[in-house]
């Protein structure tokens, strides 16, 4: 009989340091309760087998932490789970590398204090704090796959904060000066030569699969606060194992959610989540990983005293008043409900009368994100009947005689699609071009009308998402900004192709021309006076939108700060070689800027690309006189006004692929 435990192995790393050595780190109280809330959290999953080292305060030395690091996740083996989680001060450190700083944003790592570091006496190099590069650099060299790696710090970097009535986690000097190379953990692994020459930081330090917890945002403290008679622990620590003993499988986009609500509506402190995985997915797998429960809902309704109910979305996503809210998981079933107040970054849900939530859990709920605009269809078919006919089997069975996403027009009230019915198939296209934009549907599939359907409500949902616009309550008031107004600009460089050199493309009404295959590089900076979350959404042609041209999807911005786009790598548009082939003189792409003062959800409003249509069927020679550049529907967006606890607005960049070889009497 074979009694070989089949549990995969959970290696935690817990790191607490109340006490420390430099005279120049104030001690603190809760960092070691930290560890142990957290240890009784590793504790009660019985679905791992455990393996735990604690290191508390003299214990915690770099060599320690870096030893015990490296022993741990070097033993995690294709299925096990390696947790590191540190309660201490932060601190941010200056960088000179270009390689580096094209990843930091502001120039800067951000580092934790060991017991025995000096953060002042960056000379003496056996006592460095460990910065955030060591770290990636300690996962990339003894990651081994489909090892799943968690970190969580409730520490800050926001050094140049003074201390409050409550203690905060920072160094209060500010940012301490540049190490020597040899302070590094990598300095005998890779060359300082090496790292100021090599243009990607990936050369040098890959970039390996894991999830990272921060306690708060750049430009805020991590807090200690007295929850119990048992003395006081780190906020962020306190409320994560506050939600994660509720619910020991909660995946990480629910937990994300619930702590940013939370936390956020007692304190003001606003932690932060950063995905470097492989698949978007993997984002609802459970806490420490595991197996992905069969419901997952993108939303969740969760608690804070301060707002009472609130969903995690708000105008930036396209919710206002009007929109109904069905909640799943209560006690007596599903229950329907609607919007109280609608902010820039979240909403309050009306709770009925008689309905008694548990508060500290989420609640999974569906809501519609319907548009003000539904994009405009023009049915063109040989004979009238068809047209009648087609229109009133898809409203009939489809749409309930509404739908929010798209509407049928005549030809002269200015469409911005034609669904043409032929013989045998039914094909969408744009107005002014006749090319087929998705696959031809052929009139035999019993699916037909479905699935004509389902591309319909995508592409209204694409537009809707592309041409919203941002509030008059925004940072500035009145219509979709001119990115030279906006305080975060987006700044291209195109690769001259004789001196080799970049030089600055100059954007006129946020539309940019690049040829086909012509290499460019793209960077955010925020010249402004105030402090952004900002991301940036690519948006294909073929109807998908992504906000992954960041790995951390969402990123933070400080006045001066700059941001490289794909960490600084070569970007580049090209036409498909069938639409070279077919002659096309361009075709368009586009990018959306989303700014605003308060930290939002992004990867909802993520959407998958329709099929592509085929290129012998539904790609039609390009006739001179019909241009893409009012193919797409007029720009459209909400000027209702709304009220919002933070400044948000958005802008649209649009790329034009040029095809050098086109013709244009062909």
């Amino acid at each position: 009989m074979n009694n070989k435990d089949s549990r995969p192995n959970l290696y935690a790393l817990l790191v607490g340091i109340n006490e420390y050595h430099s005279k120049d780190v104030k001690s603190l109280k809760g960092c070691v309760n930290d560890v142990d809330a957290i240890e009784k959290y590793i504790n009660s999953r019985t679905d791992f087998q455990l393996n735990v080292i604690r290191l508390i305060n003299k214990e915690a030395t770099r060599v320690n932490i870096i030893e015990r690091f490296k022993n741990l996740l070097g033993s995690a083996k294709g299925g096990d789970t390696f947790f590191f989680f540190f309660a201490g001060h932060g601190v941010q450190e200056k960088t000179t590398i270009e390689a580096f700083s094209k990843v930091e944003i502001g120039r800067k790592f951000e580092s934790l204090i060991c017991h025995d570091s000096e953060p002042l006496y960056p000379e003496k190099i056996e006592y460095t704090c460990l910065a955030d590069k060591e770290i990636s650099y300690l996962i990339s060299s003894l990651y081994k796959k489909d090892v799943h790696i968690v970190l969580a710090f409730d520490s800050c970097h926001s050094g140049n904060i003074s201390r409050n009535q409550h203690a905060v986690r920072s160094l209060e000097k500010g940012t301490i000066p540049e190490r020597a190379w040899e302070g590094f953990c990598f300095s005998e692994m890779i060359s300082e030569e090496k790292a100021r020459t090599v243009e990607d930081i990936s050369e040098i330090i890959p970039e390996s699969p894991h999830i990272l917890f921060s306690a708060c945002k750049d430009d805020e403290v991590a807090k200690e606060l007295r929850f119990s008679k048992a003395g006081k622990s780190g906020f962020f620590t306190y409320s994560l194992t506050l939600f994660l003993m509720e619910n020991k499988r909660i995946s990480y986009r629910n937990l994300e959610s619930r702590l940013v609500n939370f936390m956020r509506g007692i304190h003001s402190q606003t932690p932060h989540c950063t995905y470097k995985l492989p698949e978007r997915w993997m984002k609802n797998m459970p806490f420490l990983g595991g197996a992905i429960d069969h419901f997952i809902s993108l939303y969740e309704i969760s608690y804070n005293p301060k707002q009472k109910w609130v969903l995690p979305i708000g105008e930036i996503h396209g919710l206002n008043t009007s929109h109904k809210v069905k909640v799943f998981g209560y006690k007596k079933g599903v229950f329907i409900t609607g919007i109280e107040a609608v902010y820039s970054t979240f909403s309050k849900v009306i709770i009925p009368a008689g309905i008694d939530l548990q508060k500290t859990r989420g609640y999974s709920c569906e809501i519609e994100l319907n548009p003000q605009n539904p994009i405009r269809i023009n049915i063109q078919a040989g004979y009238e009947e068809e047209i009648s006919d087609t229109r009133k089997r898809l409203e009939a069975e489809y749409l309930e005689g509404i739908n929010p996403y798209f509407q049928f027009v005549e030809e002269d009230e200015n469409p911005g699609y034609i669904l043409h019915i032929m013989d045998s198939h039914y094909k969408l296209s744009f107005y002014n071009n006749p090319r087929a934009i998705v696959p031809l549907i052929s009139k035999s599939n019993l699916r037909a009308l479905n699935m004509l359907y389902q591309y319909m409500v995508h592409i209204g949902k694409w537009e809707s998402f592309l041409y919203r616009l941002p509030t008059e309550k925004g940072i500035h008031p009145g219509s979709q900004q001119k990115p030279e107004k906006l305080p975060v600009e987006l700044k291209i460089f195109k690769k001259d192709m004789v001196t080799k050199e970049f030089e600055e493309v100059f954007v006129k009404d946020g539309r940019i021309e690049f040829l086909s295959g012509e290499r460019f590089i793209l960077k955010l900076v925020n010249q402004g006076a105030d402090s952004f979350y900002c991301s940036l959404f690519y948006f294909s042609s073929s109807f998908s939108a992504s906000d992954e041209l960041f790995s951390d999807r969402v990123i933070f911005l400080n006045p001066g700060d700059e941001a490289w786009v794909h960490d600084g790598k070569y970007c580049h548009f090209r036409l498909s070689q069938s639409q070279i082939q077919n002659n096309w003189r361009e075709n368009r792409e586009f990018m959306k800027l989303i700014i605003s003062t308060d930290n939002y959800i992004s990867d909802i409003m993520n959407m998958e690309n329709l099929p592509e249509p085929d290129s012998v069927n539904s790609y039609f020679v390009y006739d001179k006189d019909n241009d893409l550049t009012n193919s797409v529907g007029p720009e459209r967006g909400s000027n209702e006004r709304r009220s919002s606890e933070g400044k948000w607005a958005s802008y649209n960049y649009e790329f034009c692929i040029i095809n050098p070889d086109y013709a244009p009497n062909e």
